[in-house]
């Protein structure tokens, strides 16, 4: 149940708060109110789409505030500030805000979603779309030459032509007639049932 203490009236206002802790599995949040240090406890978050068995829910930890949950000030790291708006006082987080200080600006056309964990996902002006995995240290990227596949120095390169790897010493090209494999300081080509090293 939803729980309420500030000094500023709660009607037909939206005010900037700050989140002090989450609940993902209900989609609720604690707030401090920035204006005045007040709080609202167990505030429904709106969602670009929701009902009872599917939709999008994404609502990560937030790192506690030095001065306690209810400080009513910011930490200056990791803020996550948030728009509240009211409804019969009934409290209802809108959206969020971004800090000022932050890194997540973009350039014009372009998308990050960048997870707790390190997890990244960008889309660049072109259309470039990348994925980068902290966790293994893998970078998926699908340009306009084709799908980019890396892992430390290997790297794979998938187009409608061809398949190349490429590593510490050696590199591999296969094509519907041809697999070459150079490393060493030779090269193994496979074509038309003939194989040559050079």
């Amino acid at each position: 149940m939803q729980h309420t203490e500030s000094a500023v009236p709660n009607v037909n206002s939206i005010r900037i708060a700050r989140v002090a802790q989450t609940y993902p599995d209900k989609h609720l949040v604690d707030v401090v109110f920035l204006d005045d240090g007040g709080f609202a406890a167990c505030v429904p978050v709106v969602a670009p789409y929701a009902s009872q068995d599917h939709g999008f829910a994404y609502l990560p930890k937030v790192d506690p505030a030095p001065g306690g949950k209810w400080a009513p000030r910011l930490a200056g790291q990791n803020d996550t500030l948030c728009a509240v708006a009211w409804s019969r006082q009934q409290a209802v987080v809108v959206g969020f805000i971004f800090p000022l200080d932050g890194t997540m600006g973009t350039g014009e056309n372009e998308l990050k979603d960048y997870h707790p964990s390190g997890f990244k996902r960008t889309i660049g002006a072109d259309g470039t779309m990348t994925l980068y995995n902290p966790t293994t240290d893998q970078t998926i990227s699908m340009e306009t030459d084709g799908v980019h596949v890396q892992q430390g120095a290997t790297k794979l390169l998938l187009n409608q032509t061809s398949v190349d790897v490429t590593g510490s010493g050696f590199a591999l090209k296969l094509t519907p007639a041809m697999c070459q494999l150079q490393g060493g300081g030779l090269t193994l080509t496979l074509a038309g049932g003939t194989a040559t090293i050079t």
